[in-house]
This record gives structure tokens, sequence and C-alpha cells, in this order.
């Protein structure tokens, strides 16, 4: 028997936190500013909307400047919730089912573009972890299609306000 240990080069670390959501005994520790207290921010979004049909939540990252302050303006608005993240490449697939728990018809979920990601590529992490936690929801019986991922770059916000009420009338029907 050999053990693999696994070294992370702290010179080299650009803190996204991808190791932590990836590795698959939970080994990793690594804790930011935002990411740690998100269950809490779910309950308390969430607690802010008892009683909408359905009961929809919006994650955003917090690095595009541009995608969270337009996202800020549309959830208030909408009275849609809004979780800013630091970046999606910290949302594990717990976080995700947590907001199901908690009582949550639907979750949109908005980052930025793989070009313009800080962390090259969280758009992408977010998308795996959340097609696990679709996966699970569906083994438990809650019906596909519940989380939605959505890159967003300047040119394609306007179409936020859509795809927010296609999503609503979906979880209706």
């Amino acid at each position: 028997d050999h053990q693999k240990l696994l070294t992370i080069r702290e010179d080299r670390c650009m803190g996204c936190a991808i190791c932590v959501g990836e590795c698959p005994v939970k080994a990793i520790i690594y804790s930011m500013p935002g990411s740690q207290d998100l269950p809490h921010q779910m309950e308390k979004a969430l607690s802010s909307i008892k009683g909408s049909e359905p009961a929809l939540v919006a994650l955003c990252c917090s690095y595009n400047a541009y995608v969270r302050s337009s996202f800020t303006r549309f959830s208030q608005a909408q009275s849609l919730p809004l979780i800013t993240v630091p970046c999606l490449s910290k949302l594990d697939v717990s976080h995700f089912l947590r907001a199901f728990e908690l009582g949550a018809d639907g979750l949109l979920v908005a980052g930025c573009v793989d070009e313009e990601c800080y962390f090259e590529g969280g758009f992408r992490w977010a998308q795996r972890r959340a097609e696990t936690a679709s996966s699970i929801l569906n083994q438990v019986g809650i019906k596909d299609n519940r989380i939605e991922l959505k890159p967003f770059s300047q040119a394609q916000f306007e179409n936020l306000g859509q795809e927010v009420k296609a999503m609503a009338e979906r979880l209706k029907g």
C-alpha cells in the first residue's frame, strides 16, 4: 500500500478553492470571506421570500463588477433574493443541495463567462457541481432543471429578466 499525498504549492495558489470542492474526502479546508457563511445567507434569503411561488434564489459571482451591480439592481426590482459569492468556483454540491433543503424551488446562478473569469474557469467548475447536485435531487424525487447556470458578459446581461421569468414560469408549471 502506498498513500498518495497532495501538496498545495502556496506560492502558486490563486485562492480559487477549486481543490476544496473537488476533494472527494473533504480533507482540504480553505476559508475565504463570503463563502463560509453561504448557508446562513441562503437561510436569510429564503426566509425573506417565504410564501412566494416559486421560491427562487439567485447566486452571483462578486468578482465581475458589472454583473454584480446589474444583478443587484435587477434582483431588487424583482424581489429576487441575491447572494453573492467570491467566485462560482467556491460553490460546492452541498451549497446547491442546502438551498433546496431550506425550501428553494429553484436556483439561478449567474457568473462570468470563462474568458472574463478572475479564477479562469469558475463557471465550468460550478456547472460540474450543479450537475452533480441535480442528479442527487433527481434521485430523491425533485425533478430536473431546478438549477440554472447562466454565464453573463456585459452584452448578455439584458437577457436576465427573460431568463428569470422563464425559469419562474417553468417552476410554476
